[in-house]
């Protein structure tokens, strides 16, 4: 079973698809890391994505249950549960700052730019993605603990497995 783990930045995308893979004994892959590393040889941006979504495919076929924490997995892979975090983008920027230790207004700034070059280049290279529909679960974790979060995702998720 592939989970894959969706959404804006500072929504808990990471630290959910974390918690589910232990949780469910699955593997975990996060895709910005891996996008990171070939960033480093590969610059033209699809082509980049395309290795990425090569590389997540080969791990994925040495072990058939992994939960992906990847903006584009789920459009990109077959994947049998498809969740989307969203937030508020103030406490995003807040969950951002103290989680890399820099100010609220900075995180800010990352996150609007972040999601204005991740919007530019979907548009460009993937014009249909972006359609929330398409997920099984949209969650606003705006007014979430991380506790409340978990709680509510793994009762979805064991309902639908």
């Amino acid at each position: 079973m592939i989970v894959v783990i969706s959404g804006s930045p500072g929504t808990g995308k990471t630290t959910l698809a974390k918690y589910l893979a232990k949780k469910l004994g699955f593997g975990f892959i996060e895709a910005g890391e891996i996008f990171d590393e070939l960033g480093k040889k590969i610059k033209n941006r699809k082509k980049l994505d395309r290795a990425v979504n090569k590389k997540i495919k080969t791990l994925v076929k040495k072990n058939k249950n992994y939960v992906l924490d990847s903006r584009l997995a789920s459009f990109l892979l077959k994947a049998n549960l498809k969740i989307f975090l969203v937030g508020d983008i103030n406490i995003r920027a807040k969950r951002m700052a103290k989680r890399e230790k820099i100010s609220i207004a900075k995180a800010k700034k990352n996150i609007l730019e972040r999601e204005r070059k991740d919007k530019r280049a979907f548009k460009k290279y993937y014009p249909k993605i972006r359609n929330i529909e398409s997920y099984d679960l949209v969650l606003d974790t705006t007014r979430l603990s991380k506790k409340e979060m978990f709680d509510l995702v793994f009762l979805f998720v064991k309902k639908v497995i």
